[in-house]
């Protein structure tokens, strides 16, 4: 009986070892793929470096929801960089309970 029992936890101590094995990690050295499957680099061209750059304006009554140029002519101009800590970006909210601030 004590031989049974042995062989029964030495049974299954064995399955929990092979059951905690990954089979998802690699046992050897990397493969390194053959030239003909490697992708070649983009070119330059191909990422868009070489692309015009676009005029956004984000203030158009178009585009504007809350801020448009037409009801604050001090919004920066079509293309023109600009912050967003900027003070005429600070819109005023409210809150529960009468609580206002600026955000």
């Amino acid at each position: 009986m004590k031989l049974w029992i042995a062989l029964l936890l030495a049974a299954s101590a064995g399955r929990s070892i092979l059951a905690q094995a990954d089979p998802l990690i690699p046992k050897g050295p990397p493969e390194i793929p053959p030239a003909d499957r490697t992708p070649q680099a983009p070119t330059l061209d191909e990422m868009g470096v070489n692309a015009p750059l676009l005029s956004v304006d984000r203030f158009s009554d178009a585009a504007g929801t809350l801020l448009r140029r037409s009801a604050n002519p001090r919004l920066p101009a079509a293309g023109e960089a600009f912050s967003l800590d900027d003070p005429r970006f600070a819109v005023p909210v409210s809150g529960p309970a009468g609580f206002s601030a600026r955000c």
